[in-house]
């Protein structure tokens, strides 16, 4: 069986994809930080689909923190096929005048920083694979008061297709960009944006994001640097 490091998977549409790859037959690393019983009850899950399943605690903005995580799994697993770069916030806005260092710096390290040295991390132990990163609709548009998330969005990006160009034959890394995606796992009622402004006329299904992680995980690696926005087409009526 092949097998897949999701970092930010004890919630959410980590968890989702945790499950989705686990009911394809893929062993699955789970990172988390905080949400210890639930990446607990969902490892259990994996388990009983007949896969092998491990938990692994990190501050995903901590670099030695992750690395000490990442090096634990692969002693458990042996190797990585795949690293999905999924952890990630969507801090509460700032105006320019509001933003302080530590917001800001808070950010830049959870969404990028960490996909930069997970990539780092996975380079080093894995001759090929693939990588994923997860970024935004946010990373392709300018929202109101989110400077902070509009930009680590738009880096990871870039980063993605830097790191295409420096891995590549090895290792193929892609970029998936959700809009709204309705997790199964985490209660997000909460939505801004109404479905009639979507023209797909509703909000997407982890099903609709698991597909497109799923191509670029397993895509020929000739196929490197490139992204998919997931959003029913709301970005095309903006």
């Amino acid at each position: 069986m092949p097998n897949v490091f999701i970092s930010g998977a004890g919630s959410g549409l980590g968890a989702d994809l945790a499950f989705a790859f686990a009911q394809k037959k893929w062993n699955v690393a789970i990172h988390y930080n905080n949400s210890e019983l639930n990446a607990a009850n969902l490892c259990s899950e994996l388990l009983d689909l007949a896969v092998d399943s491990a938990i692994f605690k990190a501050d995903i903005s901590d670099y030695y923190q992750l690395e000490h995580a990442y090096y634990s799994a692969l002693k458990h697993f042996g190797n990585f096929d795949v690293l999905i770069n999924n952890a990630g916030i969507f801090p509460d806005k700032k105006y320019i005048d509001d933003l302080n260092p530590d917001f800001w710096d808070n950010v830049m390290n959870i969404n990028l920083k960490s996909q930069v040295f997970l990539a780092k991390l996975f380079s080093q132990k894995s001759n090929q694979g693939h990588i994923v990163n997860i970024a935004s609709l946010g990373g392709f548009e300018v929202w109101k008061e989110r400077t902070a998330y509009n930009v680590s969005k738009a880096a990871v990006v870039q980063l993605t297709k830097s790191l295409a160009l420096d891995l590549t034959p090895r290792i193929a890394v892609n970029c998936v960009a959700p809009g709204i995606i309705k997790s199964s796992r985490h209660k997000n009622d909460n939505v801004a944006i109404p479905k009639s402004r979507i023209p797909y006329g509703d909000y997407g299904s982890p099903d609709d994001f698991f597909a497109a992680v799923e191509f670029f995980a397993t895509c020929p690696k000739f196929i490197t640097g490139q992204f998919l926005i997931v959003d029913g087409a709301y970005n095309l009526a903006r």
